[in-house]
């Protein structure tokens, strides 16, 4: 501004080479390897104090809760000033950094279930964090986002295979229940048969749904069974295969990434010595001009 109208005196923007003095000492400091690993340490600890605090022990005890509520708040106001940080530092383009934004996307969900006191709900949250700050999970992950059409074809497979059966054993088996074969109503609409499959598929009490099924069609057996053995050879093969896919991927980025650092530093090698020897070229060359000089010198004087 000009003029400050309050006290009548002049005032002077702001020093621009102050402000990027501080962003860049912002960022060597929020980047720094040894304060990363202090961050991580902090989410880590955090995280086990949220579990404990779900224990009887806490929650009965009014005055031990209090004290892990208010280092609750301690570790939130520590990682949001580290996100502010953050901002500082990166300005808008924070929010162009995927992990960056999902980190502050964590903070807020914690703030606002903290003014909507949803506090144990919500707070755990922030363990997700050490996905952002551990390397080997980030690219694991990054690794699982890059092969998402090939997880989606999976569910695609897994969900035809369901809807398929649901069907078939809707029209077979829809009246059981009301004939007082089942205990439970497990086929009498779309809905009902698919979470019965469902539950089949997690091999969860699988037997007694068959052998109930049983009593009122001995060939039943044969449409369950080829349904359990199809849905877990699929899921089982398909969801091996995505995740060495996964693995394979991240790997070979790792690998790229090595190789890079190492070209880089062969070339910064192969640098200081083409330098090293310009230096002993132009310095012989300096030597021979010399020599010629003071031969010519002694031409002339003879």
């Amino acid at each position: 501004c000009d003029l400050n109208y309050a006290t009548g005196q002049q005032c002077h923007p702001v020093d621009e080479g102050y402000i990027q003095w501080l962003r860049m000492q912002c960022g060597k400091f929020v980047n720094n390897i040894e304060v990363q690993k202090v961050i991580v340490f902090l989410i880590f600890i955090n995280a086990i104090i949220t579990g404990v605090a779900t224990f009887d022990f806490v929650t009965k005890n009014p005055a031990l809760l209090n004290i892990l509520e208010h280092i609750d708040m301690i570790f939130m106001i520590m990682f949001t000033a580290e996100m502010f940080i953050h901002l500082i530092y990166r300005g808008y383009h924070l929010f162009m950094d995927g992990w960056l934004t999902f980190d502050f996307l964590v903070i807020a969900v914690s703030w606002m279930s903290e003014a909507m006191q949803v506090i144990g709900a919500f707070r755990i949250l922030r363990a997700l964090r050490l996905i952002i700050r551990v390397k080997k999970m980030r690219n694991r992950v990054e690794a699982l986002l890059h092969i998402s059409p090939h997880i989606l074809a999976v569910a695609g497979i897994l969900f035809l295979l369901f809807y398929i059966f649901s069907v078939m054993m809707t029209y077979l088996f829809r009246d059981l229940y009301d004939q007082g074969y089942l205990d439970e109503d497990y086929f009498s609409s779309l809905d009902r048969t698919f979470f019965t499959l469902f539950q089949i598929l997690t091999l969860d009490n699988w037997s007694d749904i068959v052998r109930q099924v049983e009593q009122a069609y001995q060939w039943a057996w044969i449409p369950l069974l080829t349904f359990i053995l199809a849905s877990c050879t699929i899921f089982t093969n398909l969801v091996v295969d995505v995740i060495c896919e996964a693995v394979s991927k991240g790997q070979r980025h790792e690998i790229e990434s090595q190789l890079t650092h190492v070209y880089s530093d062969l070339g910064e090698q192969n640098d200081d010595k083409i330098e090293e020897l310009e230096k002993k070229i132009d310095h012989l060359t300096s030597l021979v001009n010399k020599l010629l000089n003071e031969k010519q010198t002694d031409l002339k004087t003879d």
